[in-house]
């Protein structure tokens, strides 16, 4: 009876797996107007974030293996082979929106399939994460991105492991972003939790090898290679990028409290029903109520991950970022199942996040104000009214936006030891 009864909840898992590969999609006669509504999205946020690639994101393209980095060096050991064509600036940057457009372009042909998905992100869009997105373009994170959505569309685990791995060789924070939301795909789409667990394994070997071999740099290479950096760039050294190579993060090193203040509490607070939201979604993939709760907590991890990284970064911002980010990612994973209750919660989670969030710019940048709020009186403060900042966004648009794109980044950066604010 009990195998009867197993052999039937299988079943029945499988076949909620066969409706997840080909889910009913399409917007019919809404699709033309939800991607102009998307497409201004896209515009308010560049608007509010648009800048070049800093300095410090131009060094993910640097550290190579052949100059003894294992540890973010793959990149860079593929730009190896360009030459001192990879010192220039400008080559870097064209790279850095390459990836930056790709994202963008897939992310919103997929969100179009479905109209839950495509408001939501919107709303996503139009919160500082949209602003802050264009904000960060040059960081390694999206080139991050497009290996875990080539491993989702690939859909073979061995290939998914694969490229979980080259990403670790581009960047460790793979350990708190792509390989949670991995394997959470793999879940929420059917797969045994049993079927996964030799995966699971190799993939903390790797880990684990990674941390023991590849974490710390040795001085003299360090030293080295930011002499030959010096030489040979044509901007602003940022060598503060290098001071944390010589350091081994482990679990003794890190602390919560050591970089998150409470600006950044209330940030992820923000975020808690966008996760709730998530958790409710993957829990109708278990079969019974521990199955339920651990689906849910699977979800919930996934989108939460990032965060643990300010333990070890002070990037806060960049971190909650990410959060957002992957939250966004599970709801669409869950696509086929959201319909306007979870579209309401998600509504209302990104109404209260669009005024309240706060996040820090890098480099004194501030987001862009597209509404501002408006005295008429000085004699009387307190009566006012919120308005479009119309001459901002028109001098973005005719003047800024090109003073922005032909400027080369100045050599700023803030003392490690402030906080997220920079005080």
């Amino acid at each position: 009876m009990e195998t009867i009864e197993r052999n039937s909840l299988r079943s029945q898992r499988q076949a909620r797996a066969a409706t997840l590969i080909k889910p009913k999609e399409g917007l019919g006669f809404w699709a033309v107007p939800m991607a102009i509504l998307v497409l201004l999205a896209y515009i308010v946020a560049m608007y509010v974030g648009f800048r070049l690639p800093n300095l410090w994101s131009a060094n993910y393209y640097l550290p190579s293996f052949q100059e003894g980095f294992y540890r973010r060096g793959l990149v860079g050991a593929l730009m190896y082979y360009l030459g001192d064509m990879r010192f220039d600036y400008y080559v870097t940057m064209y790279i850095s929106f390459a990836l930056f457009g790709l994202v963008a372009i897939l992310v919103f042909f997929k969100v179009l399939k479905n109209g839950h998905i495509a408001w939501i992100f919107t709303l996503f869009l139009l919160s500082p994460y949209g602003g802050y997105a264009f904000h960060t373009i040059g960081y390694i994170d999206y080139l991050l991105m497009l290996l875990l959505f080539l491993a989702v569309a690939i859909n073979n685990r061995i290939v998914g492991i694969i490229l979980l791995t080259v990403s670790l060789f581009i960047h460790e924070q793979t350990v708190f972003t792509t390989i949670p939301a991995y394997f959470a795909y793999r879940l929420y789409r059917g797969d045994r939790l049993f079927s996964l667990v030799p995966y699971a394994f190799i993939m903390l070997a790797i880990i684990g090898a990674f941390s023991i071999y590849c974490q710390e740099i040795p001085g003299e290479t360090i030293g080295a290679f930011m002499d030959k950096v010096r030489q040979k760039i044509n901007y602003p050294f940022r060598d503060d990028f290098y001071w944390h190579f010589p350091e081994t993060f482990s679990v003794k090193t890190a602390r919560l409290d050591r970089y998150y203040n409470l600006v950044d509490a209330h940030n992820i607070a923000y975020l808690i029903p966008l996760a709730a939201v998530v958790g409710y979604l993957f829990s109708s993939r278990g079969d019974t109520p521990a199955e339920q709760v651990f689906m849910a907590a699977v979800g919930i991890f996934a989108c939460a991950a990032p965060l643990l990284m300010g333990a070890l970064a002070w990037d806060c911002s960049r971190w909650e970022f990410l959060s957002a980010c992957f939250a966004m990612m599970m709801i669409y994973y869950a696509r086929d199942i959201v319909s306007w209750r979870e579209s309401l919660v998600c509504t209302l989670a990104m109404l209260s996040i669009i005024p309240l969030t706060e996040l820090f710019y890098f480099d004194d940048y501030r987001p862009r104000q597209v509404i501002y709020r408006e005295i008429p009186k000085p004699e009387t403060p307190w009566e006012y009214k919120y308005a479009i900042n119309k001459q901002e966004i028109e001098d973005f648009f005719t003047r800024e936006l090109f003073v922005e794109a032909s400027k080369k980044p100045c050599a700023q950066r803030i003392d490690q030891k402030t906080d997220c604010l920079g005080r």
